[in-house]
């Protein structure tokens, strides 16, 4: 009996020693795992705030392959492809998240968002019935509100705004909603009331023809770094042209800037565009005295700008780049000589001592630019879409910048290939490790080869539809391709496979029905030893 109870003693304690064991190295699993997410979700951020989207969408689902409940990695993912113009994808993560994290308010209110922007022709419940949108006759003006965006702490004084339709009639029948009333509420005359609560909220409106509007209301916590009290609205200028600008307080007064379109609702800027001075606003003169980043994106039938005196710098804390990218048919920015921050020398806009290269027109005349020796710094996108160059030069005694055979570099980065180049393939200088984000957007080079390059993206290679090859090498660590921002259609193939013996992550988003073994050997791809992730993602459209 007493050797049969030993033995059983030896047994519990052997299993409580498995046990212990086999907690500890789950305890241990678990923090690795937390810790590597945390690392990969605050360099999905940086990728965010960078600008670097295709990046950022292949960090955000790294973290949702480790923990797919992982509501952060959801919103970050769908945020990158919001900004970088695939709404359908970013719906389709949305949706995904929606389904599998615990607490899904804020991915349903980013959801409805992007739902709300996309609609154009909806049918409105009204008291007796449901009434349809205008879908014939003549094309009815666009609703629009005078916000579209409110920037509130969640201490603020001032909690109460009234919205209003631009030109509309105070009689008029209009229905409001708010996508989250715990962030704010918003009564039958849109009179929006903002609550003690970290959130965000979509207020819309709709009138009885089934058009819609939407401002953004963002309530902050009142110690985040870099976030002020801010409406921004559209204004007129003298000329009765429509500017939209963020307001806020500054030393005591109240100073205006162009507002960033990728995040507030649209205006849209075409022509001859003169920036004013001053605006005046509900009856008040307010001084014009910023650009934000990104501000004209996409306005590619602005021919012309002029940046006014009063302007003290063109770029504001979180986009640090070129406020005209994609503005494709942009030949001219000028500049008040009276403005003691910036200059415009031939029709380029630089920083007044001339050490920024701020943005250089896309439609620009002539095929070859120098960029001086004083130049210390080139901003993001700064040559994004330039259809008329073919090279790019540096003057020389230029300490921070040099060009290989026309294409911009600096310090291992390959910064800018000039589109208007006419060859078809580039091999990539050794030096060079790193892509910038759009180096070779809207190029018609059918060949590439990546050389030493770490990490090939095609988020650098946005809108080169010709692209057929990309080569990698030993040297690269991760390939994240999507057919769609590359807008190929015509298939592409990634060579070089065999090679690769330092790849780590492999992400393709290809089209329905298309053969994966006709971009990668995926048999090849499964002989990579050091390869953590290979993963194939459908483009339904």
């Amino acid at each position: 009996m007493k050797k049969i109870g030993k033995k059983k003693l030896a047994i519990a304690g052997s299993c409580a020693v498995i046990t212990v064991v086999i907690l500890a190295c789950l305890f241990i699993s678990t923090n690795l795992n937390e810790g590597k997410i945390n690392r990969l979700l605050d360099l999905g951020q940086k990728y965010l705030e960078d600008m670097e989207y295709e990046e950022a969408v292949a960090t955000f689902d790294q973290v949702i392959a480790i923990d797919p409940k992982c509501e952060q990695a959801y919103m970050g993912k769908a945020e990158a492809q919001y900004l970088s113009g695939n709404y359908e994808d970013a719906i389709a993560t949305l949706k995904e998240g929606i389904g599998r994290v615990e607490d899904s308010t804020k991915l349903e209110e980013f959801l409805q968002r992007i739902l709300n922007e996309l609609s154009e022709e909806i049918p409105l419940e009204v008291e007796n019935g449901i009434v349809e949108s205008e879908s014939s006759g003549e094309e009815s003006e666009p609703l629009q509100l005078n916000y579209t965006k409110i920037t509130r702490s969640v201490d603020t004084e001032d909690p109460v705004i009234q919205l209003e339709v631009l030109g509309g009639d105070s009689g008029e029948h209009y229905k409001w909603t708010s996508s989250n009333p715990d962030c704010a509420t918003v009564s039958d005359t849109g009179v929006v009331t903002c609550l003690p609560e970290r959130s965000s909220s979509f207020i819309t409106v709709r009138d009885n023809k089934g058009r819609e509007d939407i401002c953004w209301v963002y309530i902050f916590d009142s110690n985040q770094m870099y976030e002020k009290e801010s409406e921004t609205v559209r204004a007129l200028d003298e000329n009765n042209e429509y500017f939209q600008v963020s307001l806020f307080e500054k030393e005591g007064q109240k100073k205006a800037e162009i507002a960033n379109d990728s995040v507030d609702n649209y205006v849209y800027y075409s022509g001859d565009i003169s920036i004013p001075e001053r605006l005046n606003y509900k009856g008040e003169e307010i001084q014009i005295t910023g650009i934000a980043g990104g501000a004209f994106s996409w306005c590619n039938t602005m021919e012309s700008i002029f940046i006014p005196a009063s302007i003290e710098n063109p770029l504001n804390d979180m986009y640090r780049g070129n406020p005209f990218t994609l503005c494709l048919e942009l030949k001219e920015i000028t500049v008040d000589e009276k403005n003691p921050f910036l200059k415009s020398v031939d029709g380029v806009l630089y920083s007044n001592d001339g050490k920024k290269l701020i943005s250089y027109p896309a439609a620009k005349d002539g095929s070859t630019y120098v960029i001086p020796k004083e130049v210390e710094e080139v901003c993001g996108g700064a040559f994004v879409g330039c259809k008329n160059l073919e090279e790019i030069q540096v003057e020389s005694g230029n300490m921070n910048y040099e060009s290989i055979e026309g294409v911009l570099v600096s310090k291992g980065w390959l910064i800018a290939y000039p589109i208007g180049k006419k060859v078809s393939s580039y091999e990539v200088p050794e030096n060079i490790t790193v892509i910038s984000g759009n180096a070779f957007y809207m190029s018609e080079l059918e060949e590439v080869k990546c050389g030493n390059v770490e990490n090939i993206s095609s988020e650098s290679f946005g809108q080169s539809s010709k692209l057929k090859k990309i080569e990698g090498s030993s040297a690269t660590k991760s390939i994240s391709i999507s057919m769609k921002e590359l807008h190929c259609s015509n298939g592409l193939k990634i060579t070089g496979i065999e090679s690769m013996e330092n790849l780590e992550y492999l992400w393709l988003r290809i089209f329905e029905d298309y053969d994966v073994n006709k971009i990668v050997d995926v048999e090849k791809v499964k002989k990579l030893k050091k390869l953590e992730t290979f993963g194939v993602d459908r483009i339904y459209d």
